[in-house]
């Protein structure tokens, strides 16, 4: 079910979620991640920028994408070369720049990926339902190194306004998921109603809160 519901927006090109150009928080705060040693993970990455931005500060970049179109995309309309092969039971798009394992998430494993020693979520915890998000958690930590940061940006509002996706995940409620695989930092929040799309405005949003965290995994 979900992955028809992400096949669908991105074949109506219902993807307002995604940004063309890099997002400001991960410039503001990329330090605590990029390093041209490490290798990073972009989980859920749609066709993000940020990929570009991170290539240029990090040894690998690697991103995880269920939708074929997003991956397709984003190597297209970056005029990247790639080449595609079978990681099963995934797909592995590669290019110089990055490389993006196409299927489940839940099915990306440590031997897909090597060592990683730092990811980035740019909001993709955002974009699952309440039953997905702990086992989201859970599976994105298992692929990072002990020791290991991930930069995560979540949004949270009035839900009973607005149901989703985007959906509203509440810094409690990533204190509560993370809490007991990683240190929990909180870097900074802000009120972005007014920079985001008036979509969240016609719902009857009167705020809509960003913030960012710095996970420590244990």
């Amino acid at each position: 079910m979900l992955h028809k519901e992400w096949e669908s927006r991105w074949n109506e090109n219902r993807i307002g979620f995604h940004r063309g150009e890099v997002n400001p928080l991960l410039m503001k705060f990329g330090d605590c991640i990029t390093d041209p040693s490490h290798r990073i993970l972009v989980p859920l990455c749609g066709k993000t920028l940020d990929m570009l931005w991170l290539s240029k500060r990090c040894h690998t970049v690697i991103g995880s994408e269920l939708i074929e179109k997003a991956v397709v995309d984003f190597f297209q309309e970056n005029q990247l070369e790639y080449t595609v092969s079978e990681a099963m039971p995934l797909h592995c798009y590669r290019s110089e720049i990055a490389t993006l394992y196409q299927g489940d998430f839940f099915q990306l494993t440590p031997n897909h990926l090597g060592t990683i020693h730092v990811a980035y979520d740019r909001a993709s915890i955002v974009a699952l339902p309440q039953n997905l998000r702990a086992p989201y958690a859970n599976h994105l930590v298992s692929l990072v190194q002990p020791g290991g940061t991930i930069l995560l940006i979540t949004f949270y509002y009035d839900q009973s306004l607005m149901s989703g996706p985007p959906y509203s995940v509440t810094p409690e409620e990533i204190q509560s998921l993370f809490q007991e695989l990683c240190n929990v930092e909180p870097l900074f929040e802000q009120d972005v109603i007014e920079s985001e799309s008036a979509r969240f405005r016609q719902k009857g949003l009167t705020w809509l809160k960003e913030a960012v965290f710095r996970l420590t995994v244990r």
